[in-house]
């Protein structure tokens, strides 16, 4: 399985022809739980191996100033979610304004939390398995691991960063290509515990990797198991002045 898929890839079908004996290979703790929760036994979870650090290029004409922010996202308004259904949007709604309220907090295992919430703050009651089980899914697959990093780039942005989205975000062109020169930071944010390999990448590059310590940082194949000390984790209170350090240049 690939480090890093969208919400489409896990359908049930995909791997209805996985057999006891077969060997299947993830790189997170979450894509495992995926795959068992469909009946894949014997998954194993292998880090990524992160490249040896090189010391960074300088930048010509200047100093390193941007905050980079990776994502592989989809579209995730009602829209193009097809959300019909009035009380479904409100649910959605909701959700969507919980996740933005914890984007540091919010995790895959957070979903059925956030759906209680969400029915609640909607005031919906009495609602049937027809209703929350697409719901949940759509929170644990599409919201939490989306809104967290447009909800990121948001605030550095609103905070005066100069902010590179770097890979698939909505309404974006795709920007995978990357001068790690003028990145003086990249902000990592993962609800599920993926990591892309762009952020190897950019480890590798002498960038200096920070993030909000998570209920992620625990699992297998996650960015703080990867990399170790060479990913900066900060607790929630602090992260946002700890990310305006780094791009000024304090140690």
């Amino acid at each position: 399985v690939p480090p890093v898929v969208g919400a489409g890839y896990w359908q049930r079908e995909r791997f209805s022809g996985i057999a006891a004996s077969d060997r299947v290979v993830v790189h997170s703790a979450v894509h495992r739980e995926m795959l068992e929760g469909m009946g894949v036994t014997g998954v194993e979870v292998r880090s990524q191996e992160p490249g040896a650090s090189r010391e960074k290029k300088p930048l010509k004409g200047g100093t390193p100033n941007k905050a980079a922010v990776i994502g592989d996202l989809a579209a995730c308004d009602v829209e193009s979610l097809g959300i019909v259904l009035p009380t479904q949007q409100a649910v959605y709604a909701a959700a969507r304004e919980i996740v933005e309220e914890e984007y540091l907090t919010v995790h895959f295992h957070s979903a059925g939390d956030i759906l209680r919430r969400a029915l609640a703050r909607a005031r919906v009651s009495g609602a049937d398995e027809g209703l929350k089980e697409p719901m949940l899914r759509m929170i644990r697959d599409v919201l939490i691991p989306t809104i967290p990093l447009l909800t990121l780039a948001q605030k550095l942005t609103e905070e005066g960063m100069e902010v590179e989205p770097v890979g698939e975000w909505p309404g974006e062109r795709a920007a995978w290509a990357v001068d790690w020169a003028g990145v003086a930071v990249l902000v990592h944010v993962s609800p599920w515990g993926v990591v892309s390999p762009k952020v190897l990448e950019a480890a590798a590059s002498g960038v200096a990797i920070v993030g909000a310590r998570h209920e992620s940082d625990k699992w297998e194949g996650s960015l703080a198991m990867t990399l170790g000390d060479r990913y900066e984790r900060v607790e929630v209170r602090q992260f946002m002045g700890r990310v305006k350090g780094l791009l000024r240049g304090l140690v």
